[in-house]
């Protein structure tokens, strides 16, 4: 049996491994997005800001969520 047939077999019997791991990243890359949401209402209550700013600052953070994307996937490639 050649290696590569060695390794694909490999990696077949285990998708178990692939889907844990699927759902690890999934619920690591929600965790940033999630952050400011628990966040508000702390931010808001120390720095006194009102629905207004509190609005920019949650988009300033999608905002730069789409930057690091970006920029992420263009260093990785």
């Amino acid at each position: 049996m050649s290696s590569a047939q060695t390794d694909a077999s490999a990696a077949v019997s285990s998708p178990w491994r692939l889907v844990v791991l699927c759902l690890f990243v999934a619920i690591v890359e929600g965790v940033d997005i999630q952050s400011v949401g628990v966040a508000a209402a702390g931010l808001a209550r120390n720095f006194d800001l009102g629905s207004t700013a509190l609005g920019i600052v949650m988009s300033a953070s999608i905002l730069g969520l789409m930057f690091g994307a970006a920029l992420g996937g263009w260093a990785s490639d």
